[in-house]
């Protein structure tokens, strides 16, 4: 034991020497190096001084030269200088200077290299080097260049080298540098007939390069660096012998008599209530204070152990009475969050309501140019985005506050894959990836579930799959533990259905038959079994639906798998797609847990994603559950029907608006209120037949004035339909307690509304043609092909080239509307691709159409 004690003794001596050893020597490398740092910048700084004085007093000289001397001895000599004449020393002032800065060196010897070097130099020795010449390249290419200062090695040795802009080419200067005929025979023959001629006006002809030696500054702060360093050794070592005595007797001394007591007290319990004498220095005050308050402590526990049993079970009771209250504040809590949800859905939504009903209003007006219903569709798509970013947020919240419920209802599960696969099907085409629907031949059409979740969960995890993925394919896989339905001993098959979408070109076949091929037109994806025994009632009901959702994607690292689920997370990869809530794949799980499964994720970088979740459901009948009719728009009223009067009560001016466009048309009698107050006033005056009823509104809420017009007889002959943007089921109860007629959520359909006129009040419509089934419009397009733009005239495709690269939109549409003349179904296709700002790609479609039609000429 005793050994063991010496050993931590030596082993916290050794840390806190080694702690302050490696402390000091960081402070101390730190120290020599800024000392070193700051000598050589001192260094450089002396360096660019010097050569600011060798440049100043040069330049001086030159333009002295230049401007004074050089002019006056011309003047001078011109009667009786012959035009031949050259004499370097005093018609030259590059000549001058070079002569002048060697008799300054012969003076005083400076090591520094000074050279006004110019490329083909009239003298050898201006000539510039390799790096002079980069530097003249430079300040002819760019006007705003004066100098460069930079340091550089050459030979071994430090230099710091400064560059400046020289003298520019002068119209004066070229009878000297133009050719050799206009130059001095004299000139001439000094330095021959190439060098420095057939120079232009403004440009640069000469730069000034001056090279300032720095090794020896340099050597004399290495050597102050390795003596400062010398001196912090020295006291280092000091500081260690210091540390090494004050540690023995400030700190260890206290602490071994603290160990010795507690060796005592927990070899024999008569020691406790032993007290440590005080140490000096602050800490080991407070730990001795502490360990002796800690030993009175047990002592007097030990002697009242029965008291402290009594005291605790005291404030056991005590705290089961916090937790009961605190319970109770979670429960007031959840509540107020509850209301909380109710509140943002109402202020979320009903604007949301009146953005996606105007542009319905206005997309049924025969007014709005076809150019601008594209518009309005790019603003009903981008309203409806936002509305589902919002139920996620909605949704997240409502699973953690328990207010989601299942809604099952049997429903055709093939029709949920096929709207699925259109959703995905075109986005799929536009990044060239392989999208694939799998069903194994078990798997049953009909089941019974909620249906709007799992729609929910696999377009969140096959939106998530074709945004991640930039090469290869996605692909939906479904499989069932058990899909064998027995009937009154009848057997009920389901054949193999597989759906296969490659580059947005689909197919569907049954037992390995193909029904279409790549000629024919996409097929609907309604995937009816081959041969079918259809039976009043089943046995055996219960099964588990599995789906696996692949790509070929960026892949997940493996340290975020772990936290992929939680709600407002995003991977790496989804951060930078700067997309998202990072609710989806939360709000998923939390579905398929509802529904009786969970979801697994199975991920390499680089290789792909799969995600599996499995559901609990229940095979069903396949009467009800087939493909809902087209919708019909209403054009009007029949005739021979009463004026019904219609009241809207909302307090936003924006929803009024809207229900009183949607009704004015066809011919009801409208009025509108702000509050519940005031729609209780106008239906005692005017006795509506039919009342749309906001429940949140200032003065009178909808609850309050249904309450009231119900509460009379003549009221219950008022149909009142509650209008509202509360996002929970139960909602509806209460509303319908309220006295309301019936329930319809913002935003709403113009088909809800009118369903509900026609059920409450029995109010016939005249239809307009039925709405066409979707993706027949898709067939009717063609493709955006180099074909199919060699069909026009080669002028009007260059004239279409030059206005999407001169950023002409309108230009663009007016040739947009020539080619629809020619052609519609191009002029279509040109269309989408503008709306979806594929220029780049048109552009290229019609450089390759240009190659084509010279292919065929």
């Amino acid at each position: 034991m005793k050994k063991r004690i010496e050993k931590t003794k030596a082993s916290l001596s050794t840390y806190l020497a080694v702690t302050i050893g490696i402390t000091f020597t960081v402070v101390a490398v730190i120290v020599v190096m800024l000392v070193n740092h700051t000598m050589r910048q001192q260094a450089v700084h002396e360096a660019q001084e010097k050569a600011r004085l060798i440049l100043d007093r040069n330049l001086a000289t030159h333009t002295y030269f230049s401007q004074n001397l050089k002019p006056v001895l011309f003047d001078l000599t011109d009667p009786y200088r012959p035009e031949e004449y050259f004499e370097p020393a005093w018609m030259s002032s590059t000549y001058a200077v070079r002569e002048i800065d060697k008799y300054f060196r012969s003076l005083e010897p400076a090591d520094y290299y000074y050279k006004e070097c110019a490329v083909n130099a009239r003298s050898p020795e201006n000539e510039a080097d390799e790096y002079e010449r980069a530097f003249l390249e430079e300040l002819n290419e760019n006007p705003q260049l004066v100098r460069h200062l930079a340091e550089r090695v050459w030979d071994g040795r430090h230099y710091l080298v400064v560059l400046r802009r020289g003298e520019v080419m002068e119209k004066s200067c070229l009878r000297c540098h133009d050719t050799p005929e206009r130059a001095p025979a004299g000139l001439v023959d000094r330095y021959g007939p190439t060098r420095s001629f057939g120079r232009r006006e403004g440009d640069v002809l000469s730069a000034i390069s001056m090279r300032i030696p720095l090794d020896i500054p340099y050597a004399r702060a290495d050597r102050f660096s390795w003596q400062l360093s010398l001196v912090l050794l020295a006291i280092l070592l000091i500081l260690f012998a210091c540390q090494h005595l004050i540690h023995r007797r400030m700190v260890l001394a206290p602490l071994n008599r603290i160990r010795g007591t507690a060796n005592r007290i927990a070899q024999r319990e008569e020691h406790l209530g032993e007290e440590v004498a005080p140490s000096p220095g602050r800490e080991l005050y407070e730990l001795t204070n502490a360990f002796n308050s800690m030993s009175k402590k047990l002592r007097h526990n030990m002697d009242h152990l029965e008291e402290i049993v009594h005291d605790r079970t005291r404030e056991l009771a005590k705290s089961n009475q916090q937790l009961a209250v605190a319970k109770e504040r979670a429960e007031v809590a959840n509540h107020a969050k509850s209301e909380f949800l109710a509140n943002m859905s109402h202020e979320l939504r009903t604007p949301l309501n009146a953005i996606l009903g105007f542009t319905r209003v206005m997309d049924r007006s025969r007014a709005i140019p076809s150019g601008e219903k594209e518009n309005l569709a790019i603003i009903r798509r981008s309203g409806e985005n936002l509305l589902h970013l919002i139920n996620d947020v909605l949704d997240m919240s409502k699973i953690e506050a328990g207010r989601t419920v299942l809604s099952e209802k049997d429903f055709d599960l093939y029709r949920v894959l096929d709207d699925v696969e259109s959703m995905f099907c075109l986005k799929a085409e536009e990044k060239g990836l392989q999208l694939i629907f799998d069903c194994d031949a078990g798997v049953p059409q009909h089941i019974r579930t909620d249906e709007s979740k799992l729609r929910q969960v696999l377009v969140n995890l096959l939106g998530n799959a074709i945004k991640f993925t930039k090469e290869g394919g996605v692909s939906c896989r479904l499989s069932v533990d058990s899909c064998r339905l027995t009937v009154d001993s009848c057997r009920l098959t389901v054949d193999s259905c597989r759906l296969t979408v490659d580059g947005g070109r689909s197919s569907l076949a049954s037992d390995n038959r193909q029904r279409t091929t790549d000629d024919e037109q996409p097929s609907t994806g309604n995937r009816q079994p081959e041969t079918v025994n259809r039976q009043p009632s089943t046995v055996n009901r219960q099964l588990t639906i599995h789906f696996e959702v692949e790509d070929t994607g960026e892949g997940i690292a493996s340290d975020e798998l772990d936290s992929l689920f939680d709600a407002f997370v995003q991977t790496e990869t989804g951060q930078k797609s700067q997309e998202g809530t990072g609710l989806g794949l939360a709000i998923s799980r939390k579905f398929v847990q509802m529904m009786g499964g969970d979801i697994t994720v199975e991920s390499e970088v680089g290789r792909g994603t799969v995600f599996r979740f499995g559901i609990r459901a229940d095979a069903a009948e396949g009467a009800g559950t087939g493909t809902a009719a087209p919708e019909r728009r209403v054009i009007a009223l029949e005739p021979g029907q009463p004026r019904y009067r219609i009241l809207v009560a909302d307090d936003r001016e924006s929803n009024r608006l809207l229900l009183m466009r949607l009704l004015a048309p066809l011919g009801f009698e409208l009025r509108e209120a702000e509050n519940g107050k005031e729609a209780v006033e106008i239906w005692e005056e005017w006795q509506p037949h039919l009342i749309c009823m906001d429940m949140r509104m200032p003065v009178m809420d909808g609850y309050e004035a249904t309450k009231r017009i119900k509460a009379s007889t003549k009221g219950q002959a008022t149909a009142v339909i509650a209008v509202t943007a509360s996002v929970f089921e139960a909602e509806r109860a209460v509303v319908l307690s309220a006295g309301c007629n019936d329930f319809v959520r913002k935003p709403f359909r113009d088909s809800e509304i009118f369903d509900m006129m026609r059920k409450h009040l029995g109010v016939r419509y005249v239809y307009d043609e039925p709405a066409r089934e979707p993706g027949t419009e898709e067939q009717d397009r063609i493709p955006l092909t180099a074909d199919a733009l060699t069909a026009l005239p080669a002028e009007l495709r260059a004239e279409l080239e030059q206005a999407i690269r001169s950023l002409d939109p309108t230009r663009v549409s007016d040739l947009t509307e020539r080619i629809r003349g020619q052609n519609a179904a191009l002029a279509d296709a040109l269309d989408i691709s503008m709306d979806n700002f594929e220029y780049e790609r048109i552009l290229a479609l019609l450089q390759e159409s240009r190659k084509l039609e010279e292919e065929n000429e």
